[in-house]
């Protein structure tokens, strides 16, 4: 006879559908800034966060903190985060993803800190790439499936992204789009900072789709 623990510790491993991909630093649709503790103290966690269907926090599992007294209120904040549900073959999969937190009090200065454990994190994260390895195609679709739902000023920073991974998956028409509307972000009155990377990541591909076509 099966002991009935084991039964029912069968049926929840049954129930419990595994995690299929990981996307690092997956691009929030909504963000929830963390309580600034009273102290003042200020660091950064870094967690491990797995996304539902529905691209709401499942879970979120500390890689690494400064501060073991800031951990809860980061994982508070995360719990409330939300993002576009993370598609495979056109169906929505668990998924996980790595965000850092940051506790800063503005005027205060930020002393920098290393620790070993922080090595390890990244370790990690290099093992899941590993583990849910994307191809190229995967990666622009990934992309465009972020930029889904972004605003005007949002998808301007996208942009880069979309253009390069397009190439990179041998979309040359979309690649050759996307370059060409990053650099109309440019030609807009108002410029930013972020103005000279636009220029030389749209002119850059372009001319990495010329070349492809033996241009």
């Amino acid at each position: 006879m099966i002991p009935l623990f084991l039964i029912v510790s069968l049926s929840l491993a049954a129930q419990t559908p595994s995690v299929e991909a990981y996307l690092p630093m997956l691009t929030p649709s909504k963000r929830v800034e963390a309580a600034i503790p009273e102290s003042g103290l200020q660091g950064r966690v870094h967690l491990l966060v797995t996304v539902d269907y529905q691209g709401q926090v499942k879970d979120a599992e500390v890689l690494f903190s400064t501060s073991i007294s800031l951990t809860p209120l980061a994982i508070s904040a995360m719990r409330q985060w939300q993002f576009n549900p993370v598609l495979r073959d056109g169906k929505p999969v668990l998924a996980y993803t790595d965000e850092m937190v940051s506790f800063h009090t503005p005027g205060k200065k930020i002393t920098a800190t290393s620790n070993p454990a922080e090595i390890l994190a990244y370790t990690r994260l290099a093992e899941l790439r590993k583990k849910f390895p994307r191809t190229d195609q995967q990666v622009l679709a990934d992309f465009e499936q972020e930029e889904n739902g972004a605003d005007a000023h949002q998808r301007k920073y996208f942009l880069p992204k979309l253009a390069k991974a397009a190439w990179r998956a041998g979309a040359m028409d979309k690649a050759s789009k996307y370059a060409q509307e990053l650099l109309e972000t440019v030609r807009q009155p108002k410029l930013d900072w972020n103005s000279g990377n636009a220029i030389h990541d749209g002119n850059m591909v372009l001319g990495l789709v010329a070349l492809n076509a033996g241009n």
